[in-house]
């Protein structure tokens, strides 16, 4: 299941911020030195505090100040086998990569590059599902999930092979996909508009 997943991205994402809020910005100077025994100290403290109480097996912490990495650390096991968190250790971003993507389109839109009321099939004209209404999904659809597919399709369509041949491959297949509702007329989370939107950038 991906929720235990989604459930330990969003903890460690609160973690992250909760590091930089507990260090105000009138103690900068004395929280810069990120590799001091102190810092360190307390923020290993923290850390694996907030892994107990959230149940989180393993993170892998990084803090950039001005483009500089200050500290790198990993924390608990990457695995049932108890590997080692590393800061190599890969970890799946899952949705937490949608808000890449809309922040992606937000910028193709501010360069003028494309609109959010423009139909999909302006970017990509072989673009077709099943049924009425097709024509009708814009990019603002796929970002608001009101484009009318399905979560469980969305889900049929993770299951694919992860790799860029194959995401366009998946896309010209929903010509055999039914849509649950004509664009703009209801809200159903799905993949397959951030897969869209994905391929469209």
């Amino acid at each position: 299941m991906l929720y235990p997943y989604i459930r330990n991205i969003v903890s460690i994402l609160i973690i992250v911020g909760l590091i930089f809020v507990s260090f105000p910005s009138q103690n900068v100077a004395s929280a810069a030195k990120f590799q001091s025994v102190e810092y360190e100290s307390r923020l290993d403290d923290f850390l694996r505090t907030q892994m107990e109480t959230y149940k989180i097996p393993g993170l892998a912490v990084a803090i950039v100040r001005n483009g500089e990495v200050e500290y790198l650390n990993g924390y608990g096991v990457a695995n049932p086998d108890g590997d080692p968190v590393t800061p190599d250790t890969p970890f799946l971003l899952a949705s937490v990569s949608k808000s890449f993507t809309a922040l992606a389109i937000m910028q193709l839109i501010e360069d003028g590059k494309i609109n959010l009321n423009d139909p999909v099939q302006k970017y990509l004209p072989w673009f077709d599902v099943k049924g009425e209404g097709e024509s009708e999904i814009t990019v603002a659809h796929l970002i608001y999930q009101t484009s009318g597919f399905s979560e469980y399709d969305g889900s049929q369509m993770n299951m694919r092979p992860n790799n860029p041949e194959e995401l366009e491959t998946a896309i010209r297949d929903l010509d055999e996909t039914s849509l649950l509702f004509q664009p703009g007329e209801g809200w159903e989370y799905s993949n397959i508009n951030y897969s869209l939107l994905g391929f469209l950038i």
